[in-house]
């Protein structure tokens, strides 16, 4: 049984194998020439693609790090940023020995800032909190309230 995430009907596995097959095919058609010409090409490249994607890296423990590895093989790929809550991670990432013959890989690091130093209250807003605003809002005690939207974000969104 799949379950259905949004508008379009789309699963989330449905959208990563529509994802892989069109990764597959733009690797392929630069692996075994440009079989297919679904854009104007002049000498072997495509007219206005850009002949660099820079990238940056946002978390980067087990999914991040293997994500950050295949990139950095990529070619006229840059990841120039490497970010993660946790600053311990850096000289590891930063100096991975696994990439250490990719010589275009020599990126920086920013930690990212925990969520709770962007709020008011500089506290996220708990499970509980969020559960009992819901029961309150569904509830009869709510039933004068129209149109109204209730902020949970702690002060980070400022209405």
């Amino acid at each position: 049984m799949t379950t259905r995430h949004d508008d379009d009907g789309i699963t989330r596995r449905e959208f990563g194998t529509r994802l892989g097959a069109a990764a597959g095919i733009a690797i392929g058609s630069e692996l075994f020439g440009a079989w297919v010409n679904a854009a104007p090409h002049v000498g072997g490249r495509i007219l206005g693609a850009n002949d660099r994607v820079v990238t940056a890296s946002i978390g980067i423990r087990g999914q991040g790090n293997a994500l950050k590895r295949g990139f950095a093989r990529l070619p006229n790929v840059e990841i120039k940023t490497l970010c993660d809550i946790d600053a311990n991670l850096a000289p590891e990432r930063i100096n991975d020995t696994r990439l250490a013959d990719v010589t275009t890989f020599k990126p920086g690091f920013a930690r990212a800032a925990r969520l709770e130093s962007m709020t008011h209250l500089r506290r996220l807003t708990t499970l509980a909190e969020l559960a009992n605003a819901a029961a309150f809002l569904v509830s009869d005690q709510a039933s004068a309230m129209t149109g109204t939207v209730a902020n949970l974000s702690g002060g980070a969104i400022v209405e």
